[in-house]
């Protein structure tokens, strides 16, 4: 879980959770990755 400080501006990864009046958890996007685009193989001079 990731939380940021309102007052510092500092982000700390935790997996605890952290409480108090100046933090605040970061809610995550979860992407839905997309496989990368093939790569067609390169033509050599002959």
């Amino acid at each position: 879980m990731r939380y940021k400080n309102n007052k510092t501006g500092a982000v700390v990864d935790s997996s605890s959770i952290i409480k108090g009046e100046n933090w605040e958890l970061i809610e995550e996007k979860k992407q839905d990755k997309k496989p990368a685009p093939k790569k067609e193989p390169r033509k050599t001079k002959e």
